[in-house]
């Protein structure tokens, strides 16, 4: 998608993409999120995601384009289930404060919802 798009986010104002990742993609949780099962598909999935936007964050940031990468956080979603500490709308409202930042200061970074850097 990035790359379809690419042109469009090099026209646009903010020149800024936005990805949706997982704590649970991260080498670094790797023990401490073991509890929510092993689900071996997401997890390396998500550790691809990182992986493929942090590149793309090194690639685009001479043409001024951000590519910040988020960990949405626990949600109250079909997945994260009922008990899920976060609803959608702290999350997405979260996410949205961020994005607000200067797009640059966020390129290649993996952060939360509410902004903190993650470790992946």
């Amino acid at each position: 998608m990035a790359e379809a798009l690419l042109e469009n986010v090099a026209a646009s104002k903010r020149k800024q993409i936005a990805t949706i990742s997982t704590g649970m993609g991260s080498m670094q949780a790797l023990n401490s999120t073991i509890g929510f099962g092993a689900v071996y598909q997401y997890r390396t999935s998500k550790a691809a995601l990182n992986m493929a936007m942090s590149i793309l964050a090194k690639e685009l940031e001479p043409r001024g384009i951000s590519v910040v990468i988020f960990d949405p956080g626990w949600v109250q979603t079909d997945m994260g289930g009922p008990n899920a500490a976060l609803t959608p709308e702290q999350s997405i409202g979260g996410m949205r404060k961020v994005l607000a930042r200067n797009p640059m200061d966020l390129t290649g970074k993996f952060v939360g919802y509410d902004g903190e850097a993650r470790a992946w």
